[in-house]
């Protein structure tokens, strides 16, 4: 019996050795904050408040990523958002869609239903169309359908800087709000560990974000 314990303890020790290892020289922990109604519902449908996520510490970011980067207005926070151009290229937002170097970034497939949120702060209730926006990767992204603010945004994006973009488009806190963000602040997030409610909220737990 107490080697059967021994075994175990030891099983435990190497797993958090590994964990712990990982977290160092890997991985960082976030916790998307409760209290910035305006970032919440710009994250929204793939991120919420008070969800953990896992973000790499060192990997390069490239388009399509959903990165935290260092809040340009305020150092001591972060922002999240969609990475949609880089150094050299030209981002032009029309009607809530990006267009990149001249080419309007592809829209794959709607995801088969409509999602109403309400703004924090302001109890404003608006109801989204669900896209999927195929850039590096499919992601979802919300539209609002009675949108007509024609062309919010064009920039030539500085070198070593991103430009992010909301994956709520209507609701945004990004770029068109704090400017362009240098690369070199910025972690992929890859993964939701689990969200607000907790571990038993199957739907937020163990999310790929990529």
């Amino acid at each position: 019996m107490q080697g059967i314990f021994r075994v175990l303890m030891w099983i435990g020790a190497i797993f958090a050795a590994a964990c712990a290892l990982l977290y160092f020289t890997v991985f960082d922990v976030y916790t998307v904050p409760t209290d910035d109604p305006a970032m919440i519902a710009s994250t929204a449908p793939n991120v919420g408040g008070g969800d953990q996520l896992l973000t790499l510490r060192h990997a390069e970011t490239h388009v399509g990523n959903l990165v935290r980067c260092t809040d340009p207005q305020e150092p001591r926070r972060f922002v999240i958002g969609r990475l949609e151009a880089i150094g050299g290229e030209e981002l032009e937002i029309i009607n809530e869609r990006v267009n990149l170097d001249g080419k309007s970034i592809t829209i794959a497939r709607g995801c088969g239903r409509t999602e109403t949120l309400t703004k924090g702060g302001t109890n404003e209730q608006l109801t989204f169309v669900c896209s999927v926006e195929d850039l590096s990767t499919e992601h979802e992204v919300l539209f609002y359908p009675d949108s007509s603010e024609g062309t919010t945004a064009k920039a030539k994006v500085a070198s070593g800087h991103g430009f992010l973009v909301s994956d709520n488009r209507y609701w945004h806190l990004d770029s068109r709000d704090y400017g362009e963000v240098p690369l070199e602040s910025c972690q992929h997030i890859v993964f939701r560990l689990w969200g607000a409610a907790g571990w038993f909220d199957a739907h937020h737990r163990l999310n790929l974000l990529w």
